[in-house]
């Protein structure tokens, strides 16, 4: 039996600790409401003026960057990182709009690749694992998703309960179910009863949950359940990125086949093909990906931070 999330109550959320975000939240309603091209124009700001500025999250997309693109020149390296910004807080606007605003225009003209790999996985009744990741349209792709099968999803809930609340209720409409990091199990029975799930894998949970594989030839902390969570469930693997081209606007989805080997009784085995095809998509488009967090947090023992 899973256990009831707890839910922030009206009262509570009018304690002036939530009136900073009450604002945030009224400015992402109107930022829902704009035309795309100003969503795309404000993000493309915001994503300079983040850069201009500074601060920790351009450290550590430096010291990603640096660590991932070491061919590159520091000329480059520095624009990756300009571009990464931009191409992040479009992503960031284009949520509001999954979350307050009209989806129906993205659903209708969604591009796929893939999809022949996904119906054949459905339809072999056992469920459908989506491993992916962060990259810069997350948010804005889950109605995109769910245009073609409802979906649930891995999260992590907020720090902030009355963002929490509000943000989960917007992706409701889009979604079937959503698990935490503590409802494995419940995951693992609804991918055997035939379902389609989704999961950002590319996150860094300490050590404790955790091997160490190469990924942009750095060795980073992956997660120890990605193929258990395979075996336990019975469900076909496919990895899922998502695009926004830029050249005209419309958004993509691009399904993959996880080759045999996968999954295997060595957990790092697993975590360094997921890497590697993370890694392979990734180059496709860099800047779409979420360098602004700290992917390396955890090191092997001896050596050093990267950041």
């Amino acid at each position: 039996m899973r256990k009831p999330r707890p839910q922030i109550t009206r009262i509570e959320s009018l304690h002036p600790r939530y009136w900073g975000a009450w604002m945030l939240l009224g400015f992402m309603w109107l930022l829902g409401h704009l035309p795309h091209a100003a969503q795309q124009r404000v993000g493309r700001w915001l994503g300079q003026l983040g850069y201009a500025v500074g601060g920790s999250r351009r450290k550590m997309a430096n010291a990603n960057i640096r660590a991932c693109f070491p061919e590159r020149s520091p000329e480059e390296q520095d624009a990756l990182v300009r571009d990464t910004f931009i191409a992040n807080s479009i992503g960031m606007v284009e949520c509001t709009r999954s979350w307050f605003g009209d989806m129906t225009r993205y659903r209708r003209d969604l591009r796929i690749e893939g999809l022949e790999l996904l119906q054949a996985g459905l339809d072999r009744g056992k469920g459908v694992l989506l491993y992916g990741g962060h990259f810069s349209i997350l948010d804005f792709a889950l109605p995109l998703v769910d245009a073609i099968h409802p979906v649930a999803y891995m999260y992590r809930p907020n720090r902030n309960k009355l963002l929490d609340r509000v943000i989960e209720n917007r992706r409701a409409p889009y979604r079937h179910d959503a698990f935490s990091k503590r409802e494995l199990h419940a995951l693992i029975a609804y991918l055997q009863a035939g379902n389609l799930a989704w999961y950002a894998f590319d996150q860094d949970l300490g050590a404790k949950h955790s091997v160490f594989a190469p990924f942009f030839g750095v060795q980073t902390a992956t997660l120890k359940t990605l193929g258990w969570l395979t075996r336990e469930s019975g469900a076909t693997p496919l990895f899922l990125s998502q695009w926004r081209d830029d050249h005209d606007g419309h958004y993509r989805l691009r399904f993959r086949e996880i080759p045999d080997e996968f999954p295997s009784d060595d957990d790092v085995q697993n975590a360094t093909i997921l890497n590697a095809m993370m890694e392979e998509e990734i180059r496709r488009d860099p800047a779409q990906y979420l360098w602004l967090h700290r992917r390396f947090k955890t090191r092997p023992p001896g050596e050093a931070s990267i950041y």
